[in-house]
C-alpha cells in the first residue's frame, strides 16, 4: 500500500494530494484541529477532542501541501509499526513463539478494520499503540508501573476509552488478592476520575459545557440508545454517513440534542439526565445492552463491510475463545486478557461501532493464533491416527 502511494506521485496530471485523499486518505476530520494548530496558531484545547491526536500529526502538516496527505498516511504506518513491535515483545514475554507472533500479525494485516482505519488520520492507530504499551508495562512489573500510569493518564487526552481498565483490573487484583496491583488499580482509578473530569474542561467547545462534551458520558450512552434503534427500526445495518440525513448516526445525533433540550433542567447532572432517560426509555436501554456487543463486532458505515466485518471478527474471536479455554491461562495472560475486557467495556456502554475493535485487535489476534495452533495440532494428530490406522493389519 505504501508503495502504491508512492507511485501514484509520478503518475502525470491532477492534483497528486488531492488524488491521494480521493482514493484513500480520508481524514475523518481530526486533521482539522492539527492544521489549524500548526497554520493558524489556533489553540488545541476547547475543541471536540483532546490535545493528543493534533499534536501527533502536527508534525505531517508542517511539510508542503503536496506531500501533507502522503505525511498523515506515513505517521499512521509509523504508529503501527511501533504496534507491531509492542505485540512482539508482549507475545514474547508471555513465551509465545515468533511463529504465534506471525499467524496474529496476519490476521491483524488483512483485518478489514485494520485496513480501514490505517488509511484515515484517525485516533485508533495511536490508541492501539498506547493500549501495547500500557499493557508491557504492566506485565513487565512493579518497577515499570510508573511508566504505564504515565501512559494510561496520557491516553485520555487522545481519547478517553482506558477508564475502565482500572475496574476490571481491581476485580481481578482482589480475587487473586495482590495486594500491590489492589493498590495500583486503586490509584489508576483517581486519576481517571482526574483526566477525565480535565479532558471534559478542557474539551468544552463554544455553546457547549462539560455536561454537552462529546466524552461526557451523555453522547456516548443516550446518542448511542437512539443509534441502535434506528438500526433495527430501519433494518439499514450501517452507521450512515453524516452526509446522508437519514443515516442511522446523522438521525440519532438530532434526536440526542431534541431530547437534550426538552428534557435539560438548570439543576441536572450528568447522572440525573442518564437516569431520566432509562425512566423514560427502558427498551432503547435494553436493546442497547443487547446488541452493542454485536454491533462492536461488525457496525460499518456500509453493509457490505458491516457483514464482512463481522465474519471476520467471529473468525477472531471462534479461534480466540479455543486459544483461550483450551491451554490454560497464565498469571500475565489472565491480566492480559482482563486489560482488554476492561477496554471493550466502555464500548459496551458507549458507543458500539466496529472501528473501536482496532485498539483490541493485537489482543484479539494474540489469543486467536493460540486457537489456529491447538486446532492445527489437533487435525495433525488426528490425521496421523487415522495413518496408523491404516497402516496396521
Amino acid at each position: 500500500m505504501s508503495i502504491f502511494l508512492l507511485l501514484l506521485y509520478h503518475l502525470p496530471g491532477g492534483n497528486v494530494d488531492g488524488r491521494i485523499q480521493k482514493i484513500l486518505l480520508h481524514d475523518d476530520g481530526y486533521t482539522t484541529i492539527a492544521r489549524d494548530f500548526v497554520q493558524q496558531g489556533t489553540s488545541l484545547f476547547h475543541r471536540e477532542v483532546g490535545p493528543g491526536l493534533p499534536l501527533i500529526y502536527a508534525p505531517a502538516l508542517l511539510l508542503p501541501d503536496k506531500f501533507q496527505a502522503i505525511g498523515r498516511y506515513f505517521t499512521t504506518v509509523l504508529l503501527n509499526i511501533l504496534s507491531f513491535i509492542l505485540m512482539f515483545l508482549l507475545m514474547r514475554k508471555l513465551n509465545l513463539s515468533e511463529m504465534l507472533f506471525g499467524i496474529a500479525a496476519m490476521f491483524m494485516i488483512v483485518h478489514p478494520v485494520f485496513i480501514h482505519w490505517t488509511i484515515k488520520s484517525a485516533p485508533e492507530p495511536l490508541v492501539t499503540l498506547l493500549l501495547l504499551l500500557f499493557a508491557y508495562l504492566i506485565l513487565c512489573g512493579k518497577r515499570f508501573w510508573p511508566g504505564a500510569a504515565a501512559i494510561f493518564i496520557t491516553s485520555i487526552f487522545v481519547r478517553p476509552t482506558f477508564l475502565f481498565i482500572p475496574l476490571a483490573m481491581l476485580a481481578l487484583a482482589l480475587a487473586d488478592k495482590h495486594k500491590m496491583l489492589v493498590f495500583f488499580s486503586a490509584l489508576l482509578i483517581v486519576l481517571s476520575i482526574f483526566g477525565y473530569w480535565l479532558n471534559n474542561k478542557i474539551t468544552v467547545q463554544s455553546c457547549m459545557d462539560d455536561l454537552t462534551t462529546y466524552s461526557s458520558g451523555l453522547h456516548e450512552i443516550i446518542m448511542d440508545a437512539y443509534f441502535v434503534d434506528n438500526v433495527l427500526q430501519t433494518r439499514r445495518f450501517t452507521t450512515g454517513s453524516r452526509n446522508w440525513p437519514d443515516g442511522n448516526r446523522p438521525m440519532a445525533h438530532q434526536q440526542y440534542w431534541q431530547w437534550l433540550r426538552a428534557n435539560r433542567e438548570p439543576n441536572d447532572n450528568r447522572f440525573s439526565l442518564i437516569w431520566k432517560f432509562v425512566e423514560q426509555h427502558p427498551r432503547m436501554i435494553l436493546q442497547k445492552a443487547l446488541f452493542n456487543p454485536l454491533f462492536f463486532l461488525s457496525m460499518c458505515s456500509s453493509t457490505t463491510e458491516t457483514w464482512l466485518t463481522l465474519v471476520c471478527n467471529l473468525v477472531l474471536l471462534s479461534f480466540g475463545i479455543v486459544g483461550i479455554f483450551s491451554t490454560g491461562l497464565s498469571a500475565d495472560q489472565k491480566l492480559l486478557l482482563t486489560i482488554a475486557l476492561g477496554y471493550f467495556f466502555i464500548f459496551w456502554i458507549g458507543h458500539a461501532y466496529s472501528r473501536y475493535i482496532y485498539a483490541l485487535l493485537p489482543f484479539l489476534a494474540m489469543f486467536a493464533a493460540q486457537g489456529v495452533l491447538l486446532l492445527a495440532r489437533y487435525l495433525d494428530a488426528k490425521r496421523n491416527r487415522g495413518l496408523n490406522n491404516l497402516h496396521q493389519p
